[in-house]
């Protein structure tokens, strides 16, 4: 089996002018995402989502063998992807290896093993040990068949009456939905918004939710985000998240020293060196990481690996589609540190392209808790009647 094609497909959410001018901001549509396609000679394809990748960048650096990385994958077994992965990075050896040339590594790496768990009839998680807890460590009976994703709010606006009204909104539609664990993002807001915000989230889901917050890098000043901190820590607060910039590592690490909510980052994190740094320096208690953007499976293993030893979570981000999902379902299902992962809800946001993969994904939402993958490979594909819908360049 050899590597015949590899192809970057660029697709989003056609709009109206009434649409265009209202723009993407706060509706949770995708203008253009682009997701890498690997075919074989054995005709099977693996695809991945590269989110954050702009499309110009992943076209130059993926479409066709004349591409920057192509021209390293063409004519090449798929099998084992480490090797090709190794290949790729190597060739940045001279470079600072970061940014988007690994996040397009990353998307390769996640292509080809999807190209090897379909080509042997297996999911992804079982080539990274599978749901294997240790049987003193199970706490619900199904914690080994299914894993917890938790519903991401989103929603904008610069009446801080109306953004919280709208995401509260979300909020109690998510909870109909029966998701067990939320987070809302009151991004671009003031303190005050914050903690009202987060109060009347706490008051209508109840004290059986886990309930997240992420402000979206909003600071540079630990001792505004301590004071926050200090106001919805009676809120009972799983995580609160990225407060800082993602380099701002001594930031975290005085945030966290001081709060009493454990404090999530890591969600643009490339590489897992970078990632660790910010639990090993910044302090951060709950890493983000998304499997691409770190530089694919293996880089998220290293992750889960050391927050394994240091008492950490790993809960990966997700504000993708669900080809995004599908790939992180494979981590929750291994990684003994990962009680929930991110999945924006398609019903509650106005994207076709979202509720379309979500119809075409293995899968479904019951009691709050999707099943552990069972299909070959990341368990998702692009149709081409998918691809001809939504394609935009």
């Amino acid at each position: 089996m050899k590597i015949e094609h590899v192809e970057v497909l660029v697709l989003g959410d056609r709009r109206s002018t009434d649409e265009a001018k209202r723009g993407y901001a706060g509706s949770g549509q995708i203008e253009a995402r682009a997701y890498l396609r690997i075919r074989t000679s054995d005709g099977i394809d693996g695809i991945a989502e590269m989110f954050e990748v702009p499309p110009k960048v992943a076209v130059a650096c993926l479409d066709g063998p004349d591409s920057f990385f192509g021209a390293h994958l063409v004519g090449q077994d798929p099998d084992p992807p480490k090797r090709l992965w190794r290949r790729l990075m190597g060739s940045q050896v001279a470079r600072d290896r970061a940014g988007w040339a690994v996040m397009c590594i990353g998307a390769v790496e996640v292509a080809l093993w999807d190209i090897v768990g379909k080509s042997q009839g297996r999911p992804v998680h079982a080539y990274f040990g599978g749901p294997e807890w240790s049987p003193i460590q199970i706490s619900r009976p199904t914690q080994r068949s299914h894993v917890v994703p938790y519903a991401t709010v989103y929603a904008l606006d610069d009446d801080p009456a109306v953004l919280i009204a709208r995401q509260l909104d979300q909020v109690a539609k998510v909870r109909e939905l029966g998701y067990r664990a939320l987070k809302v993002e009151p991004l671009r807001s003031s303190p005050a918004t914050i903690v009202e915000m987060t109060r009347r989230a706490r008051e209508l889901i109840g004290p059986d939710c886990a309930l997240m917050v992420d402000v979206g890098f909003l600071w540079n000043e630990a001792s505004i985000a301590r004071r926050v901190v200090e106001q919805i820590a009676e809120f009972d607060i799983t995580w609160f998240e990225t407060p800082f910039p993602v380099d701002k590592l001594g930031a975290y690490r005085k945030l966290s020293r001081m709060s009493k909510i454990p404090i999530a980052a890591g969600e643009f994190g490339v590489t897992a060196p970078r990632i660790i740094d910010l639990m090993d320096v910044g302090g951060v208690d709950v890493l983000l990481p998304y499997v691409t953007t770190a530089g694919g499976f293996g880089e998220v293993a290293r992750v889960v690996d050391a927050a394994a030893e240091r008492g950490a979570a790993v809960c990966p981000g997700g504000w993708g589609t669900p080809v995004t999902t599908a790939t992180h379902l494979h981590v929750a299902t291994w990684s003994e540190v990962t009680p929930y992962f991110e999945y924006p809800p398609p019903e509650i946001y106005d994207s076709p392209l979202r509720k379309t993969l979500a119809d075409l994904a293995s899968f479904r939402l019951t009691d709050g808790l999707m099943p552990v993958p069972v299909a070959p490979g990341i368990g998702i594909e692009l149709t081409d009647d998918v691809i001809a819908r939504f394609r935009v360049t």
